[in-house]
């Protein structure tokens, strides 16, 4: 037998044991008995399996909703890879770039320097000519 209908099984049974030690202390303090026939007993049974169909659809819509929760994350964990992966290349990029323009901030400051020097040169060389 499967082991959740097994369980099932032994649920069922223990309910009737319930229901039948109920009765008999119901019997014994109050002197009332309550007769219990097989049709309230299919009725029970079909009301627990119409009960454990109802919880088991929606065991079975909040699993389904979860998996597309997992299946998002797992989707948006992928994208974060990818942008990591074209971050690292803008960043190699950039570094490139940045160090590109150092040298030619260096290379323009000396051209710069040269100019002045030249300058002075030339006011110099003028003031030598007046």
């Amino acid at each position: 037998m499967d082991p959740k209908n097994e369980l099932l099984a032994e649920c069922l049974v223990k309910v009737h044991l319930t229901v039948r030690d109920l009765n008999s202390k119901l019997m014994r303090s109050a002197k009332k008995y309550n007769f219990i026939t097989p049709r309230d007993v299919l009725d029970f049974i079909k009301h627990f399996v119409e009960l454990r169909a109802e919880k088991k659809s929606e065991l079975v819509e909040l699993q389904g909703h979860l998996n597309r929760g997992l299946d998002k994350l797992k989707e948006s964990e992928d994208e974060v890879v990818e942008l990591q992966g074209q971050l690292k290349v803008y960043q190699q990029e950039l570094e490139g770039q940045e160090k590109a323009a150092n040298e030619k901030l260096v290379v323009m400051l000396g051209q710069q320097r040269e100019a002045e020097k030249q300058k002075e040169l030339s006011v110099k060389a003028a003031a030598n000519l007046c």
